[in-house]
């Protein structure tokens, strides 16, 4: 469950985008010392409001499954190791008709998106501390979404090939405690450009 909140710059100013995000899904996974394989799949709905001016605004539901499978082998000891992987994602996104008081009508297609991403990560453990860099590539075969206002076909993606970085930490901080860190930044090879970037700090507490 889930609540986003963004400002989007247009021609009249400032607009807000809210969403409210709702999903469940299951996982399974399998290790060893060599190597790990995971499976997730997950279904979620949600509604979102587009709000380009104080006196209108554009609603729209949607609905996504989402299928993962990701696999890696392992190399070095308990204490440090490099891990290449590998990963297919698959995911498929239906929106109603979008509503709004400043257009007549709007219609999303069916998105069906497809992502292969591979790469290399590296981690370390030592006393309670305990680090990671990942470096990997990613390409989505199925980027471009559709939308018709008033019988006219707006097109856009942002998919295409990404060169991605991760780093991140976590420190014990005795008993149940656990801090942990991360930051992650994607560059699109077509574009030239950042892409998406983000970075988190977590408490963590276990029992």
């Amino acid at each position: 469950i889930g609540n986003s909140q963004s400002d989007v710059e247009t021609d009249t100013g400032t607009a807000n985008l809210r969403g409210e995000l709702y999903s469940g899904g299951v996982m399974a996974h399998w290790s060893n010392d060599a190597g790990y394989v995971d499976v997730v799949g997950q279904y979620g709905f949600g509604d979102w409001t587009f709000r380009p001016t104080s006196s209108s605004e554009t609603t729209v539901s949607s609905r996504t499954a989402s299928a993962v499978v990701e696999a890696g082998v392992s190399f070095g000891s308990e204490n440090a190791k490099v891990t290449p992987w590998a990963q297919i994602a698959y995911q498929n996104a239906t929106f109603d008709d979008a509503k709004s008081e400043w257009f007549d009508d709007a219609r999303f297609s069916d998105g069906d998106t497809m992502s292969v991403r591979g790469g290399v990560r590296a981690e370390s453990r030592f006393d309670g501390f305990s680090s990671y860099a990942d470096l990997s590539v990613s390409q989505d075969y199925s980027d471009v979404k559709t939308a018709t206002v008033d019988g006219f076909d707006y097109a856009s993606g942002t998919g295409g090939m990404r060169v991605e970085l991760g780093v991140g930490v976590d420190v014990s901080l005795g008993g149940n405690l656990s801090l942990t860190s991360s930051v992650k930044g994607r560059y699109g090879v077509e574009t030239g450009e950042i892409v998406g970037y983000q970075g988190q700090a977590n408490l963590k507490a276990s029992w």
